[in-house]
């Protein structure tokens, strides 16, 4: 794979975009009660599904934030195409200090986690800013979303579920890379699906491994475990290593419900010397919260087309909210050739089509095009 192929502006489709009408970066995400999960709305021209690139600043912040009794917090960055295996670096601050780099893999989703100082957050609004591609290589990396979890020290009230623990079982120094494995015991107060993401941090705050996975409980209350696997280089630099822990409701978008970290001491060319205690970032001990409420800030829009391997049109949209999500493909000519109500829970879109210019318009609900743009093939 060649790095200028990923420059901003290079693709195989004519992606051109007439109207979009959102500036929003997530929908907002409102854990009420104890702990808040604050969304990022974008500032200046930034906006979801947008490619930038070296010398270009992705900027969002978060309004109203309380740091009332505030004990802990977690910014959590969920971003597309971050090629940190070819030495892409992403730089994130918060309100002017540095947190670390975007995690990811090439054109792959994937979620940052930064364990933030409270002394960082500040009354009010809070600023993020990204500068991607720092080293200039030619790469390019878009950011779908950003959360605040802020933790403080009031009874927290109900939620579908919390990390009620996670433990280092074990871990092998004998190769390289070393690796570990642990076990993570979730609390279910509801029957269902619950995502969870573990992040690898080195103390540059490099992110060397990542594991997803899921876990379903079939009543509520039910106590979930969970095994799982993580690895890193044994020459990396001694220090200090900690491990984030998410854990997601299994929606679209989904829902940040706890975030927990432990640390370990690890000594360069030799591997871990110790494993230290963890604790929850988001709930602490007591696990209950208020139900989640979900807004949507964000209209029903594409974000990436690209043509696949059989020569067809592939879409992929911006988390479809509820039904009615209509797409519309026009001929040069202005015929309708193709048309479909896009399933809410389904973002992906295969359209077969000869070779030509079209225009795709998108709509939720009424005939007034959210979104127009040009796509083409030869």
């Amino acid at each position: 794979m060649q790095k200028i192929l990923k420059k901003k502006g290079l693709s195989l489709v004519s992606f051109l975009v007439i109207s979009v009408m959102a500036l929003l970066l997530i929908p907002a995400g409102v854990l009420v009660a104890a702990n808040t999960t604050y969304s990022g709305i974008g500032d200046q021209n930034y906006g979801p599904g947008n490619s930038y690139s070296y010398g270009e600043t992705i900027l969002f912040h978060f309004d109203g934030v309380d740091i009332t009794g505030i004990t802990g917090a977690t910014l959590t960055i969920y971003a597309y195409d971050v090629d940190e295996e070819y030495g892409q670096v992403d730089q994130v601050y918060l309100n002017g200090h540095f947190l670390g780099n975007l995690s990811g893999a090439d054109e792959e989703y994937s979620t940052t986690v930064f364990t933030v100082d409270s002394s960082y957050i500040v009354s009010g609004t809070n600023n993020v800013r990204i500068d991607p591609d720092v080293n200039d290589e030619g790469w390019v990396v878009t950011v779908e979303w950003g959360q605040l979890l802020i933790k403080n020290d009031s009874a927290p009230g109900n939620t579908p579920g919390f990390i009620s623990s996670f433990t280092v079982n074990s871990w092998d120094n004998s190769g390289n890379p070393v690796n570990l494995d642990g076990t993570l015991n979730v609390k279910a107060n509801i029957a269902g699906t619950f995502n969870v993401e573990a992040n690898l941090i080195d103390p540059n705050l490099n992110n060397l491994d990542l594991y997803t996975g899921s876990m379903t409980s079939t009543y509520p209350g039910e106590d979930l475990s969970l095994n799982l696997s993580l690895q890193y280089p044994k020459p990396s630099i001694t220090g200090t290593y900690t491990i984030n822990i998410l854990l997601y409701d299994n929606n679209s978008p989904r829902t940040l419900l706890d975030a927990y970290y432990i640390t370990f001491e690890h000594e360069q060319g030799v591997g871990i010397t110790q494993v230290n205690q963890g604790q929850n970032v988001a709930l602490g001990s007591g696990g209950v919260m208020e139900p989640v409420v979900w807004v949507r800030n964000l209209p029903f829009v594409c974000q990436k087309v690209w043509v696949n391997e059989d020569n067809d049109f592939q879409f992929l949209f911006w988390y479809p909210y509820a039904n009615n999500n209509w797409v519309r493909i026009y001929d040069m000519a202005g015929i309708m050739v193709f048309e479909t109500d896009l399933a809410y829970d389904n973002p992906n879109l295969i359209v077969d089509l000869p070779d030509g210019s079209y225009t795709v318009k998108t709509f939720h609900t009424t005939d007034t095009p959210i979104q127009e743009f040009i796509i083409s093939k030869p």
